[in-house]
C-alpha cells in the first residue's frame, strides 16, 4: 500500500512538472518566433532550452520563479495571494456537490417510481444538462437582478462580511448544481442495483430496514462506483471555475490567468503570454486537480484493495 501511494504520488508530481514545463517551452518558442522570425529553426531551440534551464536553476536555487511584468515583480509572491480564494472555493464546490449528491441519489433510489423521485430526477436532469457557464447568467439575472436575493457580482470586504459571503453563493450554485444533478443520478443508480442484491435480502431478513443496510453493508460499494466519477467532475469544476471567476469578478487565479496570456488594448486584444505568471498559474491548478485525483486513488485502493487503477489486473 505504502509502495502504490509513493508510486502515485510521484507520478502526480511528474505530470505537474511535465505540464509546466510544456507551457514554459511552447510558449516561450511561440514568443520566441515571433520576434525572430528569421533566426535558424534550432538556434530558436537553444534559446529555448538556455532559459528554461535558466528558469529551473532559478526555481530549486533562489525559490525565483520569474519577473512578471503584470505584477511588476516575482511571479511568485503576485500568485500566493490569490491561491487560497480560488483552492477554497473549488474544495467547498466539491464537498458540497459529493455529499448533496449521494443523499439526493440516496433519497430518489429509496423512493424510485414515486413523485419525489420524478421531482428530484428531473430537476437534477435539468442542471446537469446546462453547463455551468450557461448557468451562472441565468443565475445572476434571476437570483441577481431580478429576486435580488443574492448580489449579481463579487463585493469586496468593505460592503460588510454579509454581503462579502453572499456574493459567493450565484457562483457556487453555478458550480455545484451540475454536478449535484450528476452525481444524483450516478448514487441512484448504484444504490437501486444494491439494495436488490442477495446479500441485502440476508441484510433485511435479519431485523435491519433498507437504509441500515445500505449504511452498514452497501454504502462501501456506491462510494467504489462514484470515486472514479467524482475525479472527472472535478477536472470539470476547476475549467468551470475559470469562466465564472472571471465573469463573477472574483479575485482569484483565473483572473491572472486570463491577464496572463492576453493583453488588452485600445485597438484591441492581443495574445501576449506573461509566461512566468501562466506557467506558475497554469501549475496550481495542474497541482489542485492531480492532488484530488491522487487522494480519490488512495481512496478507491483502500475501499477495494482488490481493483489495482491504471492496472489490466483486478
Amino acid at each position: 500500500m505504502i509502495k502504490y501511494i509513493f508510486k502515485r504520488f510521484f507520478f502526480a508530481l511528474f505530470n505537474v512538472f511535465f505540464i509546466m514545463s510544456s507551457i514554459f517551452i511552447f510558449t516561450l518558442f511561440i514568443s520566441i518566433s515571433q520576434r525572430m522570425r528569421f533566426t535558424p529553426f534550432f538556434d530558436r531551440i537553444s534559446i529555448v532550452w538556455i532559459q528554461y534551464k535558466n528558469y529551473l536553476n532559478g526555481i530549486i536555487k533562489d525559490w525565483y520563479w520569474g519577473r512578471s511584468h503584470i505584477a511588476q515583480g516575482n511571479v511568485w509572491y503576485a500568485v500566493v495571494p490569490k491561491i487560497k480564494i480560488t483552492v477554497i472555493i473549488n474544495l467547498i464546490a466539491f464537498f458540497i456537490y459529493t455529499i448533496v449528491g449521494i443523499i439526493l441519489g440516496i433519497i430518489t433510489a429509496f423512493h424510485k417510481n414515486r413523485p419525489l423521485d420524478y421531482l428530484i430526477g428531473n430537476v437534477a436532469l435539468l442542471f446537469n444538462s446546462l453547463p455551468s457557464f450557461i448557468l451562472i447568467f441565468l443565475l445572476v439575472i434571476l437570483l441577481g437582478y431580478t429576486f435580488k436575493i443574492f448580489p449579481p457580482l463579487h463585493l469586496s470586504k468593505i460592503y460588510g462580511y454579509k454581503k462579502y459571503y453572499l456574493s459567493y453563493a450565484i457562483p457556487m450554485l453555478a458550480l455545484v448544481l451540475p454536478q449535484i444533478g450528476y452525481i444524483c443520478q450516478l448514487v441512484r443508480g448504484e444504490v437501486s442495483e444494491i439494495i436488490k442484491a442477495d446479500y441485502m435480502l440476508l441484510v433485511r431478513v435479519k431485523g435491519l430496514s433498507k437504509f441500515q443496510g445500505l449504511m452498514r453493508h452497501g454504502f462501501r460499494n456506491v462510494l467504489v462506483a462514484i470515486l472514479p466519477s467524482l475525479s472527472t467532475t472535478f477536472t470539470s469544476v476547476i475549467t468551470s471555475s475559470m469562466f465564472i471567476e472571471r465573469v463573477s469578478n472574483i479575485p482569484g487565479l483565473a483572473l491572472l490567468f486570463f491577464e496572463s496570456l492576453i493583453d488588452e488594448r485600445p485597438d484591441g486584444f492581443y495574445l501576449v503570454p506573461d509566461i512566468p505568471l501562466l506557467v506558475l498559474v497554469c501549475g496550481i491548478y495542474s497541482l489542485l486537480i492531480f492532488g484530488i485525483n491522487f487522494i480519490i486513488d488512495v481512496l478507491y485502493r483502500v475501499l477495494d484493495p482488490s481493483m489495482k487503477i491504471g492496472s489490466k489486473k483486478i
